[in-house]
């Protein structure tokens, strides 16, 4: 059994995008989730309109990550975005016209100076996420040898987001789950509180697997 950690960038862009929208619609007055980006309204789409549009992108792209995971290509995703954007379409998550093609490339340059400036995104992400591997890994093998004989031959990954899932949008698979960082930092939790944010950890990833 194998569990790693993973920051996907398609699955934090994604968030980023959202909370540019959550920010314009839901706290106008004053802006609440990161990150904070002055847009004018002729370049978004309404809120209907981009929850339609990313719950279509973020659901396709669960939906491929079992596989993906299998044959170990979910890095290989992750550097497509990077080169080549456009083939990805996003773009469709602002407006049809010149103003939204330019809000696209404006957000997706600042997302990549943020995500890989030395100690904000990804750093923070993968360093997170990579502290609690080891106690999850801990608490998923004892809860499975309580059923199995021996460990299940399960390529296990904790996805880290770097705020919560957009929308309720579905956040786990038979061998994934999509966390935010506020739910991996356990530096400022009590003992209660870092047990219990390790055993909904642990629950989340055997769930399938003790109801088969």
């Amino acid at each position: 059994m194998i569990l790693r950690n993973d920051c996907s960038i398609i699955l934090n862009f994604l968030v980023y995008v959202s909370n540019v929208y959550k920010n314009y619609y839901e706290y106008s007055d004053e802006p609440k989730v990161f990150p904070f980006l002055y847009l004018e309204k002729n370049t978004l789409l309404s809120m209907d309109a981009f929850i339609d549009e990313i719950s279509k992108y973020w659901e396709n792209y669960i939906h491929s990550l079992h596989d993906r995971i299998i044959d170990n290509e979910v890095l290989t995703m992750d550097i497509n975005f990077i080169n080549k954007p456009n083939s990805f379409n996003y773009h469709t998550l602002f407006k049809n016209n010149i103003e939204g093609k330019e809000t696209f490339d404006q957000i997706l340059k600042s997302f990549k100076v943020w995500w890989f400036s030395p100690y904000n995104g990804y750093r923070i992400g993968d360093q997170l996420s990579g502290d609690v591997i080891p106690i999850v890994w801990e608490g998923i093998k004892n809860k499975l040898l309580t059923k199995y004989s021996t460990l299940p031959n399960y390529n296990f990954v904790l996805f880290a987001i770097y705020d919560n899932v957009p929308f309720s949008l579905q956040s786990k698979g038979s061998n994934f789950i999509i966390e935010p960082l506020s739910n991996l930092d356990l530096k400022y939790k009590d003992e209660s509180e870092q047990s219990k944010s390790i055993s909904c950890l642990v629950d989340k990833f055997t769930q399938k697997l003790f109801s088969e």
